[in-house]
């Protein structure tokens, strides 16, 4: 993989500042590690990847560009049932957007449970799905899914819909202006681009080693604040952001063990105290505490409503 120098995914700007850099043996490994998955693959002829931050746009993304997960890495995530769940917090919230006879198109739509259900408030709808099980489990459902590329399919559609949604599909993006331009022109003026991503202004940005959240499984790192950069370098307009509260049971847990962590990191009497803390019952008062907390606490994504200008 030749190393270029980088710029940013969004703007092709080279106004971006490195912060961290991550071992590629150590990443590999930890890939093994925690999903027994092999992506020494992806990273041929590296050492290190950088992650960048785009000064203009704050989108952070890893470097060098092109360590995508291909169809045998996707299949092998497929396999664990919390990584394809069937209704999910931002499902609800696009549905208020999605009105009759409305045509929607859904990029990544996997196996199209969220096209099922708004096709019952008379959408007509069509889903881009490029893992070729997925399309079979969609159209068994009668749906319109085809295993077609984004570009592909905007160059053959231009204003053919409505409405165009991607749930947790940007994040996988190395060509993120490709992305925005192609979902662009599919839209007709005043149609409505909606897009949820991981929120990486949440718990999830102290995991230090969240594999899922680096490549080949993320290129891009999005937040509030990438997001809302969209419509200065692109022909959207912001409509509204919606920030997910923290979901139970899953995300407790995992709440609970990334500040756990980060107060065993620290080198005072916190840290120590933190330390000793131990066993279930510590657990579970810990876990109470947050389901009762749970709607102040930032969950792990975001969404974004556009109008096309």
């Amino acid at each position: 993989m030749a190393t270029v120098e980088p710029r940013s995914p969004m703007t092709a700007s080279r106004n971006v500042v490195a912060e961290k850099y991550i071992a590629v043996d150590e990443l590999v490994e930890q890939y093994r590690r925690q999903l027994g998955i092999e992506v020494s693959r992806f990273f041929r002829g590296l050492r290190t990847i950088s992650l960048y931050r785009c000064r203009d746009t704050g989108l952070r993304f890893y470097h060098p560009l092109g360590a995508e997960g291909d169809e045998a890495f996707y299949q092998g995530l497929q396999h664990f049932p919390w990584y394809y769940l069937p209704w999910k917090w931002e499902h609800k919230i696009a549905c208020r957007y999605v009105g009759q006879n409305k045509r929607v198109l859904e990029i990544g739509c996997g196996r199209g449970d969220f096209l099922a259900r708004i096709r019952q408030t008379g959408a007509v709808c069509r889903g881009l799905e490029l893992n070729p099980d997925a399309v079979g489990l969609a159209r068994s459902k009668g749906l319109d899914v085809t295993q077609t590329s984004l570009e592909q399919h905007s160059r053959l559609s231009p204003g053919s819909y409505d409405m165009v949604c991607a749930f947790q599909v940007l994040e996988h993006v190395s060509a993120v202006g490709d992305f925005l331009r192609g979902c662009g022109n599919m839209l007709p003026i005043g149609g409505t681009l909606v897009l949820s991503v991981p929120n990486n202004d949440s718990y999830i940005r102290h995991i230090r080693w969240d594999v899922l959240n680096m490549p080949p499984h993320h290129q891009g790192l999005w937040d509030r604040q990438s997001l809302m950069a969209v419509q200065s370098h692109f022909q959207f307009e912001l409509r509204s952001i919606h920030l997910e509260p923290l979901q139970y049971p899953h995300e407790v847990a995992k709440y609970y063990a990334t500040q756990l962590e980060r107060l065993r990191s620290r080198q005072d009497l916190l840290g120590a105290f933190a330390r000793r803390l131990s066993g279930t019952p510590t657990r579970q008062l810990a876990s109470l505490g947050i389901r009762l907390l749970r709607r102040a606490i930032r969950g792990d994504t975001v969404l974004a409503v556009y109008t096309k200008t």
